[in-house]
């Protein structure tokens, strides 16, 4: 398990979008999934990023909780005016995007390159 109060995404900015790359294989516990979301918060809320790419690219488990916090996110940016992708999800992470929807609010892309295109856009 990771520690819940360390970072838990690099983020980088590209081409007019912040790519925030998660760290963790696993994202199991509550108090992870809560931090992960304020940190994210934070990207809109104190800097200001309404262009926002996850990448879950070394990610093979999300909790519901962890899930929320992405939907949560979207909704933000919405309120926001901006957009928001996820790219590059696990097979298994799919599954449970599709069961909870998170397309309707984030749209799920195969490379990081293709979710930049889409919110830069």
């Amino acid at each position: 398990m990771s520690d819940a109060f360390e970072p838990q995404f690099v983020a980088e900015d590209v081409n007019h979008a912040t790519v925030a790359r998660l760290k963790a294989r696993e994202i199991r516990h509550p108090e992870v999934a809560v931090e992960l979301g304020s940190q994210l918060r934070s990207l809109v809320e104190q800097h200001q990023r309404t262009r926002i790419v996850v990448d879950l690219q070394d990610t093979r488990y999300l909790s519901s909780t962890a899930f929320a916090t992405l939907l949560n996110l979207g909704r933000l940016l919405q309120q926001h005016q901006g957009k928001m992708a996820l790219c590059n999800l696990d097979p298994d992470v799919m599954v449970g995007a599709r069961i909870i929807g998170i397309a309707q609010v984030a749209p799920i892309f195969d490379s990081e390159a293709e979710a930049i295109a889409h919110v830069s856009a």
